[in-house]
């Protein structure tokens, strides 16, 4: 898991330097802005409900980045840790302490979507190693069963492109960290729409070359900026699941990118 992350950031940095000086600039920095995103959502008392309940230790996720990712911790991730109710953000830097603490978030919160996945079913001994084994065991974010309901329509047409899951049957971190980031904003009341456009924006840092190519072929397609594409198509299985982006990468190789 640590090789892959390393390989999405070494992508990442490979598409910053050949881009830097070709015509797709402007798509690149839509996409992928130096400065990042900062979402509307905060923290609230997950990050620490969850250190207190034992299933995020700070000190063994510092350990992870530094000796996994060659990251020291920031000051203002470790004061997320101490249970600073910040503003959610990514950017380049942050994008591996996003993944972690947010799948941390989903895979312990003990609400009925986690118990419904066949996959994390099989994950009853799964330990990440920054807190303690175990899945649906602590209640982190309490969720009314119509919020559930509104989770689950958008796990379910949440995709990421290391896989061809959705986030409502998570197999991996970023399918965690992903449903870990819709409960949090169904939780503070956000709407589909606004939960979809953060979805896009995160996933972005986690997979930067997918969605740049999903950005370069709505422009070359479509005629569509980014800005004006909608989240929910693009976060479906046509344009974030591994199937999709390989599709938009054919499409745009047979055009001549």
């Amino acid at each position: 898991m640590f090789a892959t992350v390393l390989a999405i950031i070494i992508v990442y940095q490979t598409y910053s330097l050949a881009f830097a000086q070709s015509p797709v600039t402007a798509i690149y920095a839509q996409v992928l802005p130096d400065e990042g995103f900062t979402l509307k959502a905060t923290w609230g008392d997950a990050v620490s409900n969850m250190v207190e309940a034992g299933v995020l230790d700070p000190a063994r996720l510092e350990t992870i980045l530094k000796q996994g990712y060659k990251q020291d911790m920031k000051p203002e991730w470790n004061a997320i840790l101490k249970g600073e109710d910040a503003e959610l953000s990514i950017d380049s830097e942050n994008s591996v302490f996003m993944m972690y603490v947010l799948w941390t978030l989903a895979k312990h919160n003990n609400v009925s979507l986690i118990h419904e996945s066949a996959f994390a079913q099989s994950f009853e001994g799964y330990d990440i190693g920054v807190g303690r084994a175990g899945y649906g065991d602590t209640l982190i974010i309490n969720l009314t069963e119509e919020q559930l309901a509104l989770a689950r329509s958008i796990a379910q047409n949440s995709y990421r492109p290391c896989c061809g899951q959705s986030a409502a049957n998570p197999d991996c971190s970023h399918g965690f960290a992903a449903l870990g980031l819709i409960e949090l904003m169904i939780s503070q009341g956000f709407t589909e729409n606004e939960i979809y456009g953060a979805f896009v924006k995160v996933n972005s840092f986690w997979f930067p070359s997918t969605y740049i190519q999903d950005a370069m072929y709505f422009k070359e397609a479509e005629g569509l900026e980014w800005k004006d594409v909608d989240r929910k198509l693009v976060a479906g299985p046509a344009f974030s699941s591994i199937q999709g982006a390989a599709q938009v990468k054919n499409y745009l190789q047979n055009k001549g990118y």
